[in-house]
């Protein structure tokens, strides 16, 4: 099986240093025990295939195969592997229904 893996990193001391004139709002540093699903408290997921308007070839789905937290990064990996008549499954986190924010300073550190 092949598999593509995406590192999302939000390391506490990247935040531990406040900026003047600016409040934080919201942030989630994976904390959680390795293996773990993301904080649904935070996240949510779209789940299903159907190309997303772009032709998109994965079925996501909300499996810590395909998301999962490890040392304390999130991991998003794309799986070769058949599922809802797609030939890869991955996953699709939105903080829809869980936080919004129009204006602002937005940071991520990702790789």
């Amino acid at each position: 099986m092949k598999a593509l893996i995406i590192a999302v990193l939000f390391p506490a001391t990247l935040y531990s240093q406040a900026l003047p004139g600016w409040t934080l709002t919201w942030s989630d540093e994976f904390t959680q025990a390795d293996s773990t699903a993301p904080d649904s408290s935070k996240w949510t997921y779209d789940l299903g295939g159907g190309g997303w308007g772009n032709s998109e070839l994965q079925y996501y789905t909300n499996s810590t195969n395909n998301a999962r937290i490890e040392n304390g990064e999130l991991i998003i990996e794309v799986r070769e592997e058949n599922l809802g008549g797609y030939g890869y499954t991955s996953a699709r986190l939105k903080t829809q229904g869980k936080f919004v924010q129009a204006y602002g300073r937005f940071e991520a550190r990702l790789r």
